[in-house]
């Protein structure tokens, strides 16, 4: 994890290792040049990445029971517009480990010097994701949904026959997005989607979803799609995630009453003493 000490990540402190998988930590909705998620290893050992892979689509599980698909036919393969579809590189996350993906290729002019992610979702280089089909990274600007959307971070691989293994998820704004894969052949079933409790709060800009710790509230741990078997649709996000702000925010103009000198981001809030005020007069 390569990481300025401005920006405020959460690390092994936060995160002690007592999670059986990766999970993810913070999602980053909003503006667009900010789009970006982290994810924690909290294991006691190295992870492999090559098999994983990260959607925003609930029909993610249509690349093994469908196979190849035109991706112009069905968004999971291949977005026209919007969403996106992505496996990652060749790579490991180390035991205790976070990496910072963003999505905009033009994320510096969120985060300035503030941030040096660890894979993008553009280029061609060593540490660019994957696309799973031409077309399948989606538009350019706009890759998550701020308000209502959701993330699953799973692994595959490749055969198919089979199963995906979700990772982690993460629902936000309502049930629309929700994943249930319930009645679908060779998977267990999901929550419900209209009882899976999402995260009801939007993060606005320098905010960001974020984690609160390894505990997975009320989570099922057995028959379910998970890696260990636990159903990642089960848990209640509303308990296990909260909003938290990407930097200091504060006032960051000398000249304004209310100057903060620690903060690191303007938060819109300046004042300034009205015309003549703190003006004696004999």
């Amino acid at each position: 994890m390569k990481l300025l000490p401005l920006f405020i990540l959460f690390g092994s402190l936060l995160f002690p290792a007592d999670a059986d998988h990766l999970l993810l930590t913070r999602v980053v909705t909003q503006p667009d040049a900010a789009e970006s998620f982290s994810i924690y290893n909290p294991t006691d050992a190295s992870i492999e990445l090559a098999d994983y892979y990260v959607c925003d689509d609930k029909d993610y599980y249509k690349m093994q029971t469908e196979g190849n698909m035109n991706p112009a036919s069905h968004p999971v393969l291949g977005y026209p517009t919007y969403g996106f579809s992505a496996q990652f590189p060749n790579r490991s996350i180390d035991s205790g480990d976070t990496l910072i993906i963003v999505l905009h290729e033009n994320y510096n002019v969120f985060y300035q010097d503030k941030i040096i992610p660890d894979l993008v979702m553009f280029g061609d280089s060593d540490s660019s994701l994957l696309p799973t089909a031409s077309g399948s990274f989606g538009s350019k600007s706009n890759k998550i949904e701020d308000n209502a959307e959701m993330l699953i971070l799973f692994s595959w691989d490749g055969t198919p026959g089979s199963l995906i293994k979700d990772i982690d998820y993460f629902l936000w704004g309502d049930n629309q997005s929700a994943i249930d894969k319930s009645d679908v052949p060779g998977y267990n079933n999901d929550t419900p989607a209209e009882d899976q409790l999402f995260f009801m709060t939007e993060a606005e800009s320098n905010y960001a979803y974020s984690r609160i710790g390894t505990d997975e509230i009320d989570e099922t741990q057995t028959g379910g799609n998970g890696i260990t078997s636990n159903d990642e649709t089960s848990e209640n996000f509303r308990q296990s995630w909260e909003i938290t702000a990407l930097f200091n925010l504060g006032c960051t103009d000398e000249t304004a009453s209310n100057y903060d000198s620690d903060a690191e981001q303007d938060d819109g809030n300046c004042e300034y003493p009205e015309s003549g005020e703190g003006v004696s007069i004999d």
